[in-house]
């Protein structure tokens, strides 16, 4: 019988997206059908069924041919306008006035908000544009039989430089695209985490009116915080208490199944890749190879916790993270290898690593879980492989 992870494919890990996030927003927005949402150690990694990611990468393809991404563009800078326009609504002097009622449909407009961001933000993910990136790779690999080679063109194209290479109209546009994706990708991340401080507002004034914990109230399904602030109804919190701690949702259309407590345990193991030997695979981001000392990046959740990460870092260490965000640009000169879990060509990561020329590994699904801070690691990034050492 195969391991679930098997049949599955990891698409990214987020920290501190807690049960009622994922329930009310991840759940019913993410998935075009079908998908795994595990959260564990205050991580939510998110997986599609292989069916499910062929419907992706269709679709990523199709809104590219049509010309649909502009529409993604307008309705980004639309909500994120919106967003800008309620934060005195979610300000702690006006929600300390609210009543109950007012605080729950005060959730149900952020849970809107939300998720009407992350329908049009996932079109920017990496895995929808997989079907793009393999045609820059069909025709690299027509013209160049050293992948080594082929590696560095395909980061100089997609770097905006020209490498002297006759290219299809078809091929410049795609080119052209998935550089400008990648950018507009993390503006719009950038927006979106306003939201993430009324989400943080909402919680401590809900807490603080029921005596309870920020992250049991976070541990909350729809129907229980509903309860709690219409009927003044207590929720089980050893039901929270177990979410707070681990729980999988199985998405299937509109239909899902949570799964907590001793269950999680053997779900989850179902969905560990199993690794093989000494050595992570991934995807190039860029091409090189370095050796050096891994640096984990922790589950980080301060603007002070960050910088003392950043000034922490030593020079030549190999950064990796589940994922890299632009709050983390100052480590990058000091970097001589980034290794990721998600991501692909329009990533974060890999932007910065064409940039700055810095070999890159993204999508390796989970570096994090298993290399340690302090590992002499070979990062060969043209092969997109890490080795400890």
């Amino acid at each position: 019988m195969k391991k679930a992870a098997e049949k599955h494919v990891f698409l990214w890990r987020e920290s501190y997206i807690d049960y009622l996030w994922t329930e009310n927003v991840v759940a019913p927005t993410y998935f075009q059908k079908e998908g795994v949402l595990v959260y564990e150690h205050t991580q939510l990694s998110a997986y599609a069924t292989v069916r499910e990611l062929t419907m992706i990468q269709k679709l990523g393809e199709s809104l590219f041919v049509q010309d649909k991404y502009a529409d993604v563009e307008k309705n980004l800078l639309a909500i994120a306008k919106e967003t800008e326009v309620t934060r005195k609504r979610y300000s702690k002097q006006v929600l300390r006035k609210a009543s109950n009622s007012a605080l729950f449909d005060l959730y149900k407009e952020l849970f809107d908000l939300m998720r009407r961001f992350l329908y049009y933000y996932r079109y920017t993910e990496p895995h929808y544009l997989d079907l793009l990136e393999g045609k820059i790779d069909q025709l690299l690999e027509k013209q160049e039989k050293n992948k080594e080679k082929r590696e560095y063109l395909k980061a100089k194209l997609l770097a905006g430089v020209d490498v002297g290479m006759a290219l299809e109209q078809e091929i410049k546009q795609i080119i052209q695209f998935l550089r400008e994706i990648s950018k507009k990708r993390f503006e719009a991340k950038r927006n979106s985490l306003i939201t993430t401080h009324y989400a943080d507002a909402l919680l401590e004034e809900t807490a603080r009116r029921f005596y309870l914990a920020v992250t049991q109230v976070s541990s909350l399904n729809y129907r229980e915080l509903k309860d709690l602030l219409l009927k003044d109804i207590k929720p089980d919190i050893n039901n929270a208490n177990k979410r707070k701690e681990a729980f999988a949702l199985k998405v299937n259309g509109t239909e899902f199944i949570e799964i907590t407590d001793k269950q999680f345990i053997d779900f989850r193991d179902s969905f560990m890749p199993t690794q093989t030997g000494r050595t992570i695979k991934g995807s190039t981001a860029y091409p090189g190879r370095v050796t050096g000392k891994a640096v984990v990046l922790p589950s980080i959740v301060t603007t002070e916790e960050y910088e003392q990460f950043i000034e922490d870092f030593e020079r030549g260490g190999i950064l990796v993270a589940p994922m890299t965000s632009p709050e983390l640009v100052p480590v990058f000169k000091d970097v001589a290898a980034i290794v990721t879990d998600e991501g692909g060509i329009t990533s974060h990561a890999a932007l910065i690593a064409r940039e700055m020329k810095i070999p890159c590994i993204v999508g390796t699904s989970y570096a994090t879980k298993t290399l340690k801070t302090g590992m002499q690691l070979l990062v060969d990034a043209t092969n997109a492989e890490v080795s400890i050492i």
